[in-house]
């Protein structure tokens, strides 16, 4: 009935300490569900009982019924950094060596406990290339595909969090500022592509909601100050808009006091999904950056 090329995508992203799993077939929404994890399952933003949590994951996919074919999970990775270089152009096959020497010189050291990513970018230079790199450390991820297979799923693909809200907006200049009960993340995308992301721990319990806004208010403070003053030829307008995601940012009342602090407006969310009406999107923005991806 879905017809063919919407074959069933199941995203699966931990956001405090809720599990949020959501069903979509080509554009449009089928299903979503909030499911509770225990303090003992995630601590600090990250998977710290991968046996339990898989176990949990399993009896949802059951319950649920849910297919395995095409699961893509979006991973909390706090320490992930992004960076831009250049190469020589025009190395053709070449370009990968030159860019892993490149890696090299620059990160030796973060090889031994980190996965290093790069992707070629456009850009106006006649002579250079431009390389997106992205170092992810290894535990957050290994423990999480420790979790799938115990739940017995095999993800088609994997993202980090961060990478997941930059693709939900669907704008190419932007700032997120993501709140959950435990977590606070702030992502800038400049020209498409997320040049800073920052991911911070609430602590070991739930934050009042309050704290946690003011939290977010004070990294989202420190990370605009920190981007503009490290890019004084290419800080950003003040037109680029906000965004506010999350299960403790759709509050209203913390619309003015971003607006106020930033200097930058805040928008409205519109996925570019078909969503039901009582779609909750501001809780499942990183699940529809996984959808996404695959589309």
């Amino acid at each position: 009935m879905f017809g063919i090329g919407t074959e069933p995508i199941i995203s699966l992203s931990i956001e405090g300490w809720t599990l949020r799993v959501m069903e979509t077939r080509g554009r449009r929404i089928v299903m979503w569900a909030n499911i509770p994890l225990s303090s003992e399952l995630i601590r600090e933003g990250l998977v710290a009982d991968a046996n339990g949590l898989g176990k949990i994951i399993g009896e949802t996919f059951k319950a649920g019924g849910l297919s395995k074919r095409r699961v893509i999970c979006a991973v909390n990775v706090p320490h992930a950094i992004p960076r831009m270089f250049t190469v020589p152009k025009d190395q053709g096959a070449n370009l990968a060596n030159a860019v892993d020497r490149e890696i090299h010189r620059q990160l030796s050291a973060a090889q031994e406990d980190s996965f290093v990513y790069w992707q070629a970018v456009e850009g106006k230079s006649q002579t250079l290339q431009h390389i997106y790199l992205l170092t992810v450390p290894k535990e957050p991820l290994l423990m999480m595909l420790t979790s799938l297979k115990v739940a017995g799923v095999r993800p088609y693909s994997m993202d980090l969090r961060t990478l997941a809200l930059a693709r939900s907006i669907n704008q190419k200049d932007a700032i997120l500022a993501n709140l959950e009960a435990n977590t606070a993340d702030v992502v800038i995308s400049v020209n498409d592509i997320p040049v800073f992301m920052r991911s911070v721990s609430l602590g070991e319990e739930p934050a009042p909601t309050t704290v946690a806004q003011t939290r977010l208010l004070s990294e989202l403070n420190r990370t605009l100050s920190f981007y503009n003053e490290t890019n004084r030829a290419n800080p950003l307008a003040s037109e680029v808009p906000v965004f506010l995601t999350g299960e403790l940012a759709g509050d209203s009342d913390l619309v003015q006091p971003v607006e106020s602090l930033t200097g930058h407006p805040v928008s409205v969310l519109d996925p570019p999904m078909e969503c039901p009406p009582d779609f909750p999107s501001s809780q499942f923005m990183v699940n529809i950056g996984l959808a996404l991806k695959e589309l």
